[in-house]
Parts: structure tokens; sequence; C-alpha cells
């Protein structure tokens, strides 16, 4: 018996592709996801949905933007293009028919007439476009600063800092990063009203005098997903609306925030008279991780009881629960009672790196000042204010 063939009919003149381009299915999905974070979900701008693809010799650029916050990223094709060719097409779609495919599917697109032709093997999907011109692309202008500095220093000032930025605050200021750009040194720092986050970088080798700028907050948890722990440099570009981060596999381009941010530094100086607690962050953690069972779902308080060489830590809720916990400290210091949201405290002990940390105290009423004992080039400290219960 003969084995039978299967011809695909020829494409006829009118049908024939305008460009053609093919790239492996694990390679274009991981762009994807690159990307992925920016689309803008909402339907009143359409092509904010959409991705923009641009196949060039033997790249694919990919741009996702939501007009205030644009990615970029460049994934290699698994053949060089004999023609450039640009097109918008939905991004979640787009992932969806990788997604469905097997991991090692070589994929082929035919774009024609406003239509992009997705092939592998058998399986074809027929995609609606939109204009690549009408994509809208960010400008960042004439540069007025510029830093080059390693991505894993740069990961760490955000993850250090980023939890205490506002969300939906009506003081827009402070839904963002703010960031002190000063020569050899860089300084970012968070805050929401009822806490406040410092991470300071000295002998950074900068290019320009003193800039400050602030971040939104969409932009800045983009950052942190995407940065990596590696010791290649990114380029950090200032202009007076923008700012745009260059790293190996990505470019993030973003809008600044307006506005006059907060004075900071004297809440973060030390205060004149204070009493310092020792507290180990594994045994703190776990206190306030049982805490929280049983705190107020909508306060999270818990009352820590300083004592010398004592910490007592309790909670209850609105349903006459309650907990009591406490762990050994170095303190000499007279008693003090303090009321803190659990979660701020447990965000700054998630991202301490040294084993103890120091809390500062002047009083009952009064913030606490939290600071690492290491002595290093990066300076973190944190300021929680209390609550009353």
């Amino acid at each position: 018996m003969k084995e039978s063939v299967v011809v695909e009919p020829a494409l006829s003149e009118a049908q024939a592709p305008e460009q053609c381009w093919s790239i492996g299915r694990d390679v274009l999905l991981d762009g994807l996801k690159t990307v992925a974070g920016v689309v803008e979900s909402s339907q009143v701008l359409q092509i904010l949905s959409h991705v923009q693809l641009t196949a060039t010799q033997q790249e694919l650029r990919l741009v996702a933007s939501d007009s205030e916050v644009e990615l970029l990223t460049t994934v290699q094709l698994s053949a060089p293009v004999t023609e450039a060719c640009s097109v918008s097409v939905s991004c979640r779609k787009l992932i969806d028919v990788c997604r469905t495919l097997p991991q090692d599917a070589l994929l082929v697109f035919y774009f024609v007439e406003g239509w992009l032709t997705v092939k592998s093997g058998k399986t074809q999907f027929k995609l609606a476009t939109l204009p690549a011109d009408r994509f809208p692309l960010l400008h960042i202008g004439d540069t007025q600063a510029s830093v080059m500095l390693p991505e894993k220093l740069l990961r760490q000032a955000i993850q250090k800092t980023h939890f205490s930025m506002a969300h939906q605050d009506v003081r827009f200021f402070l839904n963002g990063l703010y960031i002190q750009i000063r020569p050899g040194q860089i300084m970012t720092t968070a805050t929401d009203g009822h806490r406040l986050a410092r991470f300071v970088m000295t002998a950074v080798e900068t290019d320009s005098a003193s800039v400050d700028l602030i971040m939104p907050r969409k932009a800045v948890l983009e950052l942190l997903r995407l940065l990596m722990d590696i010791e290649t440099d990114v380029r950090v570009s200032i202009s007076k609306q923008h700012v745009k981060i260059s790293a190996e596999q990505f470019t993030l381009t973003t809008n600044l925030l307006e506005g006059q941010y907060p004075a900071c530094d004297r809440l973060l100086a030390m205060p004149d008279t204070y009493y310092i607690a020792s507290v180990h962050c594994h045994d703190f953690k776990q206190v306030l991780s049982r805490a929280a069972i049983l705190s107020h779902e909508k306060f999270k308080g818990a009352r820590l009881v300083f004592q010398p060489q004592l910490l007592e830590v309790s909670a209850n809720n609105a349903d006459q629960e309650c907990s009591e916990d406490g762990f050994p400290v170095e303190y000499d210091g007279p008693n003090l009672k303090l009321a803190f949201n659990v979660n701020y405290l447990l965000d700054v002990l998630s991202v301490v790196e040294s084993e103890t940390l120091n809390m500062h105290l002047t009083g009952s009423q009064s913030s606490v000042l939290i600071t690492e004992p290491t002595d290093t080039d990066q300076c973190c400290r944190y300021l929680i204010m209390p609550l009353t219960l």
C-alpha cells in the first residue's frame, strides 16, 4: 500500500505573503513574557493590549506599552529575513498560541493584508492586527543625566525600598520611588505616610551633578521582576520627563511623576536620646508570623513590650481571640510598650540580609528606626509609625 502524500495548495499571487519570518516557540514565549507585564488590559485604547513585533535581519523586536511605561526586548529569529516587517498583534492571544504548542515547535509567521498567520506543522492561527505605526512609543528626548551601575546593585536598591511605596494615594508623588543621584552616590526612598524606607549606594560612578526623579510604581515593580542578580552593568538615562533603563535583556522607558517629594532626611537621622534593641531576625520573623494569625484583619496590629533582655509580642482581633509570645533580645533600656502593623515589620525583615537588626527606640508613642548593624557602602534605614491599639 503506497504512503499517501498531502500536498498543500500553493498560494495564489494575490494571496502571497508580504512578509515571512520563523522563530522557535520557546524563544518567542520568553520574549512575550518579558514585555507582557506592561500590557494594558483596558479596552479604552485597543492597541495598548497589543505587542509591536518588528522583524529585521536576524532579530525580532518586541515592544509593549501602556502609554506611560514602555518595555522592549529582542529575541533571535530562526533564520534571517529578506524584508523588514512591523506589525502589532494581541499580546494575550499570541501568548496563548505559544503556550498551546509543543515546546520545541517552530513557528512561521506570514503577514498579508492586515492579517498575521501563525503556522506550526498542521496547526494554523489567523490573528487580526493593527497598523504598527499607530503604536504609542515613548520618546525620551535630550538626556540630562546618565548613570552606569551593576544590575545586581540596582535590583538591590529597589528590592530594599519598593514595599514602602504608596498605592493609589491621592498624593500621587508617593505612588513611586524617589531616586536622588549625587556625585558618587545614589539614594532610593519610598514612603506611604506610615512607613519609610531608604537605601544609599556610595562609590557609584555618575557623570552628572545632582538629579532627583520619581519613578512610578508600575515601572518600579516591572524593574524588580526583570532585573537579575548579576554584575552586568545597566545604563540609566534621565531626561526632563522620562527615564530609560537599558539592560542586556530589556530596555524600559517610563514617564516620571511630577511633584515635591517629602523631605525625609530629618526623620531618618539618629535621635539624640534613644535606646537600642538588638533583635535576631529569624526569631523576630517567626514570632511576628505567629502573631499575624490572630491580629485584626484590617489593622494587623501587634503589641511589642520591650523589657531588659526580653521582647514580648501579643495580638488580638475583633473576635476576642489573642496570642502571646516572646523571645530574648539584647536590650537594657526601660520598659517600653509599642504597637505596629505586623506586615510592615515583616516587610523589613524580608529584605534584611544580616542576622540581627537594631531597633532605635525613643518612647512608647514615637516611631521606631530600624537599621542593620553592618557597616558597608550600602546603608539601609527603615522608619515605622506606631499604631494606637
